[in-house]
């Protein structure tokens, strides 16, 4: 996977809201692989990454969904937006997926849980 990171909304953020990412490598244009490659690249980039510290543990993921709207070929630029919430060891991380043409893709949600490091 090749990501980029443009000028982002949130000055202040602690980790991106917007990427552009593609695949890098030779895909089909098959449908399902598209959509294997796209779930696993929205598993990959959700925003709840920065709470990877000495604090917290790396999350795991409690619940994965990818709503599918139109198959976009995943080797060309596409653009991801998301929003997160953190509370009480568990994290909240939702997405929409865009192609370089404005055609929204693919919508997101995730929820993790996070845990002390020892």
């Amino acid at each position: 996977m090749d990501f980029r990171v443009p000028e982002q909304p949130f000055s202040k953020a602690a980790w991106p809201t917007r990427l552009w990412a593609r695949c890098t490598a030779k895909i089909s244009a098959t449908p399902l692989e598209n959509a294997c490659v796209l779930t696993y690249l929205s598993d990959m980039s959700s925003g709840l990454t920065p709470l990877h510290t000495r604090v917290w543990r790396t999350p795991a993921s409690l619940d994965h969904a990818v709503w599918f709207h139109h198959i976009v070929p995943l080797d060309n630029w596409y653009f991801l937006t998301s929003s997160t919430s953190c509370g009480e060891w568990r994290g909240w991380y939702t997405g929409a997926v865009w192609s370089v043409d404005g055609v929204h893709s693919a919508s997101l949600a995730q929820e993790m849980l996070f845990r002390a490091s020892r």
